[in-house]
């Protein structure tokens, strides 16, 4: 065994600095959470090349004292804490002392500070973790931190940072996340010399209809509820207003960003029968608890906490957004689209119920030892021999859906076709089908045919976030060269001309729709932007479950889904068709 040794200091910093900075956006959250314990009512934060080259946020708060600049950097020294007891009394954003020495073990630090009063500011120096020593300069009251070429001296780090555009992403996350809680406060986002957000001091609803756009001003339902313990508000978006993607669902306890999965499941129970499945409620929801309930010192980067009696938030919660829901009068639909299947028949709607009878054998006796036949599975299961019986019965599949000549087709629920045969009953869901067929059509027009653009008439215009704008700008290249004509105007999109494929009557929805896809994929799947807008646009133009076919129509389906690739799968994964032995079905009438 190795003598044990103390690490030097550079590299225990740069281990430490792993837990605290992890990407760009890290150091966006520490250096804006400092400047608002500093006072600060305007706040600048500058970006270049999504944080990845600098990080810069300005303020004009308190400023810090010249002989402690130095100190500000040395790991656990802080201002924020006096002894163990604070740890429950909180009131500022940061208190572990951690930050500036994190990011300076593993970045180039620029400081410039000022405090009030004082004739000169001072600036410090920090290249490879080491101070270059403080000087004066000249500056106004306020600090000044800029940070450079993020982990050029870790390669390794830096190689698991994400593309420009992704890393941006997530610093305006949390540049929203530090936004949203202090309308008080004049915030200023810039990238690459562009502004992105200009937040005046504000109200909490317009704060919110400044970082996502005006279209929300409509969609906000407020929820205010207060208890002896704690106060809560905010609100939340109208059920149509849900999305399949998440990033609109905002937590903050005490002026801190939280994330809570149990206080979630309030939010979604509260909801239940408003939303399609698969959809998630958008909400910014403020708890104001009193600080001796809660822990924060749970996570390196707090956003984790314990509240005392968190089952009473939990129900607070849930039932203050129902009396919302109620009261601006949104509720659940009363025509529900049932299942035929469940409503009662004529004869059972006019009898009377019966009382359930239950039988109970008298032979049965629970401690005699049952003996049970034991079986050798592996006489009867052949991985191979099952693996060549599966590929037959797709082949055979396949060519009785081109073997249709003399066929009765069937047409059931208006959702799927049923094709009869001598021994089995074939089951295909015409959506799904469809889908397939227009999916592989698209992909070879766009990759092999090369399909050309068609303009609009007239250019129509369509709202984004600021996260759907820089996942166009990221994938704009592609789109224009599969015949997308469009320009960025701030955070609207007008859309001139689409490829010649595309439906032109609603052209401005099913391009929103695909920007939507593509934002829930990104993180979840691998896939190319071309097979996306296949994806989405056959998905859009499909057959839709509950048309009626006639029996050229369902011939002609039949056919061209025989002639495709994968005549077995939907292009979201899911089976097309089933095969129904008659052996089965006269099992289940015996």
């Amino acid at each position: 065994m190795a003598e044990i040794q103390k690490l030097p200091d550079n590299i225990a910093n740069q281990i430490a600095a792993g837990e605290v900075v992890q990407r760009p956006a890290s150091i966006v959250k520490e250096l804006l959470e400092n400047a608002i314990d500093s006072g600060a009512d305007r706040i600048e934060l500058r970006l270049k090349a999504g944080g990845i080259a600098l990080v810069s946020v300005l303020d004009n708060g308190s400023g810090i004292e010249p002989d402690e600049l130095a100190l500000a950097f040395e790991r656990h020294a802080t201002s924020k804490l006096r002894s163990a007891d604070d740890l429950f009394n909180l009131s500022t954003k940061g208190f572990r002392g951690e930050a500036l020495a994190s990011i300076a073990a593993v970045a180039d630090v620029h400081m410039v500070s000022k405090r009030e009063g004082l004739t000169n500011a001072f600036q410090i120096k920090f290249r490879g973790g080491k101070s270059e020593g403080v000087e004066e300069t000249a500056f106004s009251t306020g600090t000044s931190v800029s940070v450079n070429h993020l982990f050029y001296s870790i390669p390794a780090r830096k190689n698991f940072l994400k593309s420009e555009s992704v890393e941006l992403r997530h610093c305006l996350d949390e540049f929203q996340r530090v936004a949203l809680l202090h309308e008080e406060i004049h915030f200023q986002c810039h990238h690459n010399d562009a502004l992105v957000y200009d937040l005046p001091k504000s109200t909490r609803r317009q704060r919110i209809v400044h970082l996502f756009g005006t279209k929300y001003a409509e969609r906000l339902v407020p929820v205010q509820e207060k208890t002896e313990r704690f106060v809560l508000s905010g609100f939340i978006l109208k059920p149509e207003y849900a999305r399949k993607t998440r990033g609109e669902q905002f937590f903050f306890v005490n002026k801190r960003f939280v994330r809570s999965p149990y206080l979630h499941r309030a939010v979604v129970e509260a909801f239940e029968g408003l939303l399609l499945s698969g959809y998630h409620p958008g909400y910014f929801i403020e708890v104001d608890i009193e600080k001796a309930a809660i822990d924060v010192n749970i996570h390196p980067t707090k956003t984790e906490i314990k509240i005392d009696d968190e089952y009473h938030v939990f129900s607070v919660l849930r039932a203050a957004i129902r009396h919302s829901l109620g009261r601006y009068q949104i509720n659940a639909p009363i025509d529900f689209d049932l299942n035929p299947a469940l409503n009662p028949s004529y004869k059972q709607s006019i009898s009377e119920a019966k009382f359930p009878k239950i039988s109970v054998s008298s032979t049965y006796n629970p401690f005699q030892n049952e003996t049970f036949e034991k079986t050798d599975f592996s006489e009867v299961y052949i991985e191979t021999e099952a693996e060549q019986i599966r590929l037959d019965q797709q082949i055979d599949q396949q060519e009785a859906l081109l073997q249709l000549d003399g066929v009765m087709l069937l047409q059931w629920d208006s959702k799927f076709i049923v094709i009869p045969q001598a021994d089995k009953l074939l089951v295909v869901d015409q959506y799904r089908a469809h889908h397939r067929i227009l999916y592989e059509s698209l992909l070879k027009k766009m990759t092999v045919d090369q399909a050309g653009s068609q303009q609009l008439l007239f250019p129509e215009s369509l709202s984004l976030d600021t996260h759907e704008i820089e996942l166009l700008k990221e994938i704009g290249t592609t789109l224009m060269d599969l015949g997308f004509d469009y320009e960025i105007q701030e955070r609207v999109i007008v859309l001139k001309g689409v490829p010649e494929f595309f439906p032109l009557n609603e052209a401005s929805k099913v391009f929103k729709h695909f920007i939507e896809e593509t934002h829930l994929a990104e993180d979840e799947i691998s896939l190319s932007t071309v097979d996306l807008v296949a994806q989405v646009l056959a998905k859009h133009s499909a057959i839709k479950k509950g048309v009626a076919l006639n029996q050229e129509a369902m011939t002609q389906l039949l056919e061209d889904l025989a002639r495709c690739k994968e005549p077995y799968i939907s292009p979201s994964n899911k089976r097309i068709f089933v095969s129904i032995p008659v052996a089965d079905i006269i099992q289940k009438l015996h």
